[in-house]
């Protein structure tokens, strides 16, 4: 937040890396962090990405030890299914 010269508060969000997906908040630091704890992963980045309609996804990267190459298309999908409440 910051005063403004009329005297009013401006919103200029959060300092976090906490999002809202579907209704949940997710921060995206934690996901990272669990994501580096696999052996194997060097670097890993969580960002969220609007697809065609609109709809937030999740999107997690990594980058493994050693540089090697990733595997092609065949093996993306997700790492895990999402747990339901």
């Amino acid at each position: 937040m910051r005063w403004r010269e009329n005297g009013h508060l401006e919103y200029l969000g959060r300092l976090d890396d906490q999002v809202k997906i579907r209704g949940f908040r997710v921060e995206l630091g934690e996901l990272e962090a669990a994501l580096l704890r696999h052996v194997g992963v060097a670097q890993a980045a969580a960002a969220v990405h609007k697809d065609r309609t609109g709809d937030a996804r999740l999107v997690l990267y990594a980058v493994r030890q050693g540089g090697t190459a990733a595997p092609g298309p065949e093996a993306s999908g997700p790492v895990a299914e999402p747990r339901r409440r």
